[in-house]
């Protein structure tokens, strides 16, 4: 398993949903990424955050990882914008 470090957060992401507006579908790239995901790990220097949490966070600054077929995210706390 991969192990954060420092104020770093892994993050397994949530899917896309297929989204329907009426009767029509929407494609791909008029899709919502909400850049939401459920906390695996967190490094040392995070406090507030812990696995099993829900995060929001931003979706221009992360880093994909793929590990034993699954793929995951590291975020920077900095980066979390809400905790559920």
């Amino acid at each position: 398993m991969i192990r954060p470090i420092d104020n770093r957060i892994l993050i397994k992401p949530h899917d896309k949903e297929d989204k329907f507006m009426g009767m029509y579908y929407v494609p791909d790239e008029y899709k919502i990424d909400p850049f939401s995901g459920d906390v695996i790990s967190v490094g040392e220097g995070v406090t507030e955050i812990n696995p099993g949490d829900k995060i929001i966070y931003d979706g221009k600054f992360f880093v994909e990882i793929t590990d034993e077929g699954e793929t995951y995210r590291v975020v920077e706390k900095s980066k979390v914008f809400a905790v559920k």
